[in-house]
């Protein structure tokens, strides 16, 4: 995010006089704060506001400017040292030298400066998601947050049914309607983003959404909170879920198959499709032979998320990203499918789910040398010539086959 300040620059300065710092005022149109080994450049023709200087330090200024200057959009102020801010000398590397900005100390103590945390849930009904959500917030404590659970079926405003078949058939019923009378997909998600401002305080949180239905929900969730929301797939074999709902639920047979199809895939714009929205998760979370496990697996995601410094990916997780980064060099959304070969945990070869050109290759956008302009060829994207190939191939088979028989 490009930060901007259009007013004065005495505005500036008093906004900016609770986090300490230097300012130097030497340059005409340039004024700079020093604070903690960071520097903050504010140029006033243009109101724009850039950082530099070491990795922590630039950081750790950047954190205070924007809760000083933008409190509602980054409401989570970083701890100033009072010392740096006492002394005024925040350059100087012997005051530097006293304040420990480590990544490494700061993880293993619980102690980070980041904003808000959105989690998403999605998870087929039938699973047992309390499994997850329990250790998820007794970790997320441990990072020092403070945790929400949104309902998303506290929008719904669903009677009480004491029937757990009734109860679940009739918010599910309630979605849809919501979704298809107010033609937005994504209504739930506004709605948790509503109920999410109005729980927003100053103590550092973390909101775990529960759960998602639809696709347009995650899209509209990762638009509004970018790179602070995440989404956890919470994975049940279906066996399991369906011995969940009739044994401990009490459901038919007929009842709970009923709802585990309509839940998966409801084969409306409107309706759920749980399985479309899962398969958009950043992590997945499947339910082993015992607790552990979940546990263990939620600490490691939590884990990536903070940064840990020791922590790399599996190779099964990198070669997942390397399919999903495959997978966008298709042009059409409808078949963007990536795929990795890999052999004694080495990539031999990934792929795309894309039309070759004739010869071999892809069909790759290309950048003008004079105009520094990417442009698609002509013939390589059903765009570009006004038509959709495989619907033109279509239509040629049945001309010719009403042709022969008509």
């Amino acid at each position: 995010m490009k930060l901007i300040f259009t007013k004065s620059y005495e505005e500036l300065k008093e906004l900016l006089s609770v986090i300490g710092g230097v300012w130097d005022e030497s340059q005409k149109n340039k004024k700079i704060l020093r604070l903690n080994g960071g520097v903050m450049n504010w140029y006033e023709s243009t109101g724009t506001i850039q950082f530099q200087g070491g990795e922590e330090g630039s950081q750790y200024l950047e954190s205070n400017v924007k809760s000083a200057l933008y409190p509602d959009e980054f409401p989570c102020v970083s701890k100033i040292n009072p010392v740096s801010i006492e002394n005024n000398e925040t350059d100087t590397p012997k005051k530097e030298e006293s304040i420990s900005h480590d990544i490494t100390n700061k993880y293993l103590s619980g102690n980070f400066d980041c904003s808000e945390i959105i989690i998403g849930i999605v998870s087929a009904v039938g699973t047992e998601t309390a499994r997850v959500i329990t250790p998820l917030t007794d970790r997320l404590k441990r990072f020092g947050y403070k945790v929400e659970e949104i309902k998303v079926s506290s929008l719904l405003n669903s009677l009480a049914i004491a029937d757990e078949y009734s109860r679940i058939k009739n918010l599910m019923d309630k979605g849809d309607n919501l979704r298809e009378s107010t033609k937005n997909n994504a209504i739930l998600a506004y709605g948790s983003a509503k109920l999410i401002k109005e729980k927003r305080g100053k103590e550092k949180t973390a909101y775990i959404i529960n759960s998602l239905k639809h696709p347009d929900e995650v899209e509209i969730l990762r638009k509004i909170y970018g790179q602070g929301f995440y989404l956890f797939g919470v994975h049940a074999d279906k066996k399991r879920r369906l011995h969940y709902l009739i044994n401990d639920k009490g459901l038919t047979n007929a009842q709970a198959t009923e709802l585990t199809d309509i839940d998966e895939d409801e084969k409306i714009p409107h309706g759920q499709r749980t399985r479309d929205t899962y398969h958009l998760s950043d992590f997945f979370i499947n339910f082993g032979k015992n607790d552990d496990q979940v546990k263990n697996t939620v600490q490691r995601f939590l884990e990536l998320m903070f940064s840990h410094p020791y922590k790399n990916p599996t190779f099964d997780e990198f070669s997942m990203f390397m399919a999903f980064s495959s997978s966008v060099r298709s042009g059409d959304l409808s078949r963007q499918v990536g795929a990795v070969i890999a052999k004694n945990q080495q990539i031999v070869a990934t792929g795309a789910n894309e039309c070759p050109v004739s010869g071999g290759g892809l069909y790759w956008a290309v950048m003008d040398g004079e105009s520094g302009n990417v442009i698609d060829k002509m013939d390589g994207k059903d765009y570009m010539r006004n038509e959709d190939s495989n619907k033109a191939e279509q239509n040629e088979i049945i001309r010719s086959i009403l042709a022969r028989f008509c």
